[in-house]
């Protein structure tokens, strides 16, 4: 479903630039698996299988309830998605979009 606002899709910068959003996460998962010192190929097989898998999940439940089952206290994930916040990662996809649907207001 598309909303129309002032002629145009509000739903389009998401759909058109998603897919190069989304192809941005696996490239610094595969560096850091490197330079934990995993080969390439074997990095580059890791990030792939987790996007091969994770596409069903995101249509059976919403990301945060995701991120809640795979997360324990005080484990890996737990401390990666800290890492994640405490860099701003969620505010510049927000501000992503942000600036996509100024670019197609203009």
């Amino acid at each position: 479903m598309a909303l129309i606002v002032k002629g145009r899709r509000k739903s389009q910068p998401v759909p058109g630039s998603g897919p190069a959003l989304l192809a941005f996460i696996p490239e610094p998962l595969g560096d850091g698996l490197v330079k934990e010192g995993l080969r390439r190929d074997i990095a580059t097989d890791i990030t792939n299988s987790l996007f091969s898998g994770f596409a069903h999940l995101v249509y059976d439940a919403h990301p945060a309830i995701i991120k809640d089952r795979v997360m324990s206290p005080a484990g890996t994930t737990a401390r990666a998605y800290y890492a994640l916040e405490e860099r701003g990662v969620r505010g510049a996809f927000i501000k992503t979009v942000e600036r996509a649907y100024k670019l197609l207001d203009r």
